[in-house]
């Protein structure tokens, strides 16, 4: 081989961009259209966007979203997550402070402390996990398999998050509030 050619190779070889794997996998949509949001790399940088004009045909998506960059998709999650622990953490005190009014009630509703016993345990396991989260935490697979149901992407500035974990808590309270 010539000079020109090895040293054509290594330069080649030297600029690709190690893969990342993607943690949001099967979990951020488009807010108009209702399909997956694909992560497309260019130069290097990841980004999400839809597809659906490109595979179903023009109009399919009227949400005009071109490319929402990976990091701040991340950013806007986490900014989101840390607003749900103050909120759990919170919540799981109030809870705490209601366990007496709990146990007064259990011979009436022994199937439905159950319930709540289950929830409560899992709403706190939440809350110690969330506890972890500051600002310096980054986004993880860990962390999104443990808390992610769906992400809802309907802009750059309007990211929502369905926790996998919001029924119970709210079941729980549905209850709590009913005393």
């Amino acid at each position: 081989m010539s000079k020109s050619i090895t040293q054509d190779m290594t330069y080649r070889q030297s600029m690709k961009v190690p893969y990342s794997e993607n943690i949001l996998r099967g979990r951020v949509f488009c807010a108009n259209c209702g399909k997956n949001l694909h992560r497309q790399r260019n130069h290097g940088r990841y980004f999400y966007r839809c597809i659906s004009n490109d595979r179903t045909g023009e109009g399919s998506c009227t949400g005009g979203i071109i490319h929402l960059p990976e990091p701040g998709l991340f950013d806007a999650i986490l900014t989101i997550i840390r607003q749900k622990a103050e909120v759990v953490m919170g919540e799981a005190l109030r809870m705490k402070r209601c366990d007496n009014k709990i146990a007064a009630q259990k011979a009436q509703v022994d199937q439905e402390i159950a319930e709540l016993e289950r929830q409560m345990e899992r709403c706190t396991s939440m809350a110690d996990k969330l506890a972890a989260v500051d600002k310096d935490t980054t986004l993880s697979a860990l962390l999104v398999e443990q808390l992610i149901e769906r992400v809802t992407v309907n802009g750059p500035d309007d990211v929502s998050v369905k926790f996998s974990f919001e029924s119970g808590f709210e079941r729980v309270m549905e209850v709590l509030g009913n005393e």
